[in-house]
């Protein structure tokens, strides 16, 4: 159950909305984030998602990757 509308998982809800951006790469990782904490869950029979702390920061260090390979700017510009 929810307290004060905080999500039951936010670590899935997190790697929910990462997936939601106009960059195919970003999304990708959360992606793929996703399928592994599903899978290893599914095997595992017990939760294996990241904590919201390390999930929010991969986002940062993933978009920092992005605009150093020029990716990001790419997308940026055909969008125009």
């Amino acid at each position: 159950m929810a307290v004060n509308n905080v999500p039951d998982e936010p670590p899935k809800q997190f790697v929910g909305v990462f997936q939601t951006s106009s960059i195919k790469a970003f999304n990708s990782i959360f992606e793929n984030l996703q399928i592994s904490a599903e899978l290893s869950e599914t095997m595992n029979g017990k939760s294996s998602w990241p904590s919201v702390a390390a999930i929010l920061k991969l986002p940062e260090k993933t978009y920092l990757e992005l605009n150093t390979t020029n990716e990001w700017q790419r997308v940026r510009k055909q969008a125009r």
